[in-house]
């Protein structure tokens, strides 16, 4: 017999701590991620990070906003996967290198 998993805010927490890299637009999960330290690559679109975070220190996350695109009326869909994967990879490197 399996084991019921009970689903909670605890477990949900500890989830995002166990992960390398947590990527999100901005939401509620996100500001979770940024309260325990877990690294981010965040999504904004028409929306400042600087009134609204995240407030871990700047090496521990990318910010990539629609607004700098070549098409930015298309909201985060204008963040492309080459802009994504190199912010992921940027922030991946330096958790396996032990950099901040």
């Amino acid at each position: 017999q399996l084991i019921d998993s009970v689903p909670s805010f605890e477990r949900y927490k500890a989830l995002i701590h166990r992960a390398n890299l947590f990527i999100s637009p901005d939401t509620g999960p996100m500001h979770i991620a940024d309260a325990i330290n877990t690294r981010i690559v965040a999504m904004y679109s028409n929306k400042d990070p600087a009134d609204c975070g995240p407030y871990m220190a700047p090496e521990r996350f990318n910010i990539l906003r629609s607004e700098l695109t070549n098409q930015p009326k298309k909201g985060i869909a204008a963040i492309t996967v080459d802009t994504m994967m190199n912010a992921c990879s940027e922030q991946l490197t330096k958790h396996f290198t032990g950099k901040q």
